[in-house]
């Protein structure tokens, strides 16, 4: 069921139908592409997945998942918007999950005009925490390294704070290399942040999960406009492939000490 209040969204996200208050143009594309940041990135737009979660509408008008699961659905056109070329073999099978965030209709830090229309979190608040879970499901291909690209929009202020994004992986699968990151201000105060990272072998999924929380008794803002995911199954040049069996070498090092 899905819930609005001050510890509210007993969420699972989703999107927008439109996406007037994102950043990102209406093709899907990034503000930074994944090349930018990803040297070893393969693929050219729109990428094998390339799916864009903004919070525009009010989530108690998503549709629920029809199980029961209190999660809901990825819908193209109806709660979020898919542009990669196997986006839709895959988007039938996403979700998401979340509680303890709240939604706003437009940026409640505006002091003037509020230029971002649809944002979730916690806002001016303290002793609370909420998540969000992007749950994305993969083409199976037997390649040996997957890349994951993410770019998201936040703002925090007082003790409010976002989280690193943490991945959730099946069995057998495992961070390849160390994140790449870069984080910008705009103009509006609020953060730009780009995460590249690596998993080896692609997996069947990956879920992603962003953590927002304000400290005891100090008040608080962690707030998300947007969050855009960007996906590419690959193999390795040769170089890239010495070097991750390097980093195997290390781990069993480390496990035989």
């Amino acid at each position: 069921m899905l819930k609005i209040g001050k510890i509210g969204l007993s969420l699972s996200v989703v999107c927008l139908l439109a996406f007037p208050a994102l950043a990102s143009s209406p093709e899907g594309s990034f503000n930074n592409p994944p090349s930018s940041l990803c040297s070893n990135w393969v693929t050219a737009f729109p990428y094998q997945r390339n799916v864009l979660f903004g919070f525009g509408t009010n989530p108690d008008n998503w549709p629920e998942d029809p199980t029961g699961s209190g999660r809901v659905d990825f819908q193209p056109g109806v709660n979020c918007e898919h542009y990669g070329t196997n986006d839709a073999d895959w988007y039938g099978s996403d979700w998401g999950d979340g509680d303890g965030i709240e939604w706003f209709d437009q940026d409640p830090t505006a002091t003037v005009t509020a230029t971002r229309q649809g944002v979730i979190g916690i806002y001016d608040d303290e002793s609370t925490s909420g998540w969000i879970t992007l749950h994305l499901d993969n083409s199976p291909d037997p390649n040996p390294l997957k890349h994951v690209y993410i770019e998201m929009e936040y703002y925090t202020d007082g003790s409010g704070n976002l989280g690193n994004p943490q991945y959730s992986l099946p069995a057998g699968t495992s961070l390849a290399t160390c994140p790449d990151y870069s984080q910008e201000t705009l103009a509006d105060g609020w953060t730009r942040l780009n995460v590249c990272v690596a998993f080896e072998p692609n997996p069947e999924w990956e879920e992603i999960t962003l953590s927002f929380n304000v400290d005891d008794y100090i008040q608080g803002t962690v707030l998300v406009d947007y969050i855009h995911v960007a996906t590419e199954c690959v193999v390795p040049e040769p170089a890239t492939m010495a070097l991750l069996a390097l980093g195997g070498l290390a781990m069993l090092r480390r496990k035989h000490r």
